[in-house]
């Protein structure tokens, strides 16, 4: 059986899908897409940025206990270029470096099987985290 020899640049976008967010799908299929749409280096480069922007707000509604609907398989995020999607992690306002660390504390917690029952503000409870299931 003769192996598909896929690029350098096909690779390094496929090894950055993570399956824990939506399964990759076939290879193959994905790899047609890829090369349909005359995809080069510098595409690769801007959907991982977008893919990667993307895959935080889904990790950060996650970690809240919010819903996040996984990705398409690559291929169909390629073709139906989703790439250029905006996502919405449902919260209005800025957030605050504590509700960053909170965030980085909860994957902490949880990669120890640990975990954090309810969402916490900054020191002057300025900002709230948005309640879970709505």
């Amino acid at each position: 059986m003769k192996r598909t020899k896929y690029p350098d640049d096909f690779e390094r976008l496929w090894a950055t899908f993570d399956p824990a967010y939506g399964e990759k799908g076939s290879k193959k299929r994905a790899y047609e897409v890829f090369k349909d749409k005359e995809i080069n280096g510098e595409d690769v480069d801007f959907i991982i940025d977008r893919y990667l922007g993307q895959l935080e707000i889904k990790r950060n509604l996650k970690l809240r206990g919010d819903f996040a609907s996984p990705f398409q398989h690559v291929e169909r995020y390629l073709r139906n270029e989703r790439f250029d999607d905006e996502i919405s992690d449902g919260y209005i306002g800025k957030y605050t470096a504590s509700d960053r660390t909170d965030v980085q504390t909860r994957a902490y917690l949880q990669s120890l099987g640990g975990g954090v029952s309810e969402s916490v503000s900054d020191a002057e409870n300025v900002l709230e985290l948005p309640a879970r299931g709505h």
